[in-house]
């Protein structure tokens, strides 16, 4: 299991992309992950015209030994 922080999605965004952005921040395609989990779900609304969470995720994914150790 792989934990990756601060994924960011806008306020208006679905979850269902979390999967499509933690593929893309392990450099693998998104068919590759078995599994997601959220750990964290923030809202970050400092600024008015940038609301968005911020998400920790769990990720679970073919060959995950390769992803962390290259």
């Amino acid at each position: 299991m792989i934990k990756i922080n601060n994924i960011r999605l806008n306020a208006h965004e679905d979850e269902n992309l979390l999967a499509e952005y933690a593929a893309k921040v392990l450099g693998i395609g998104k068919k590759q992950i078995h599994s997601l989990r959220i750990k964290k779900k923030s809202l970050d609304a400092r600024r008015k015209n940038d609301i968005h969470y911020s998400y920790t995720v769990y990720v679970c994914a073919e060959d995950e030994e390769s992803l962390v150790c290259p």
